[in-house]
């Protein structure tokens, strides 16, 4: 019976943990010029001729990566619920975009300007951008994005919407 005590009383307590209950809420981004991105995937100059030799030898295979770059995108969260907590904000990458048929490949990398942090992520993960306490109603920063894919299977063109996700840190 005292187990079962111990028990009952350590359960409770590790529920009544606030970071149990740390939920993420999506954050309103529509103050930002653009949510939504369209994109070209295109191999690069230096990797022009590689394509061809692969696709004249009809070897899939060989075909160099292709790439698309978004520079400058502006982004502004709304965090005014917010503002005096201290929080963690994560960028979701959505796992599935429009296009990408490129097997699991394709990856996003993004310089970040502003108090946004630099990083990268695949289809469906999402990843630390901030963390800290937030001191103003409108948090914002500029990325700039590469994306890159496997040339077999990846589209001529994809769009995809990015999400800003909160945690409030007790």
């Amino acid at each position: 019976m005292k187990t079962l005590t111990i028990l009952v009383l350590g359960l409770l307590a590790i529920c009544s943990s606030p970071a149990v209950f740390a939920q993420r809420v999506i954050l309103d981004d529509s103050l930002s010029p653009r949510q939504n991105f369209s994109l070209d995937l295109k191999w690069g100059p230096q990797d022009v001729q590689q394509a061809l030799g692969a696709l004249f030898a009809d070897q899939n295979s060989l075909l160099p990566p292709v790439s698309g770059y978004l520079s400058g995108v502006d982004v502004r969260l709304d965090t005014s619920q917010f503002v005096g907590q201290r929080a963690r904000i994560f960028l979701l990458i959505p796992a599935a975009i429009a296009g990408d048929n490129s097997g699991g490949t394709l990856e996003i990398t993004w310089q970040a300007r502003g108090v946004f942090e630099s990083g990268s992520a695949r289809p469906g993960q999402a990843v630390l951008i901030f963390e800290g306490l937030l001191e103003e109603a409108i948090i914002s920063g500029t990325f700039d994005f590469a994306i890159t894919a496997a040339s077999a299977g990846a589209a001529d063109s994809f769009s995809f919407e990015l999400t800003y996700e909160l945690e409030v840190i007790n």
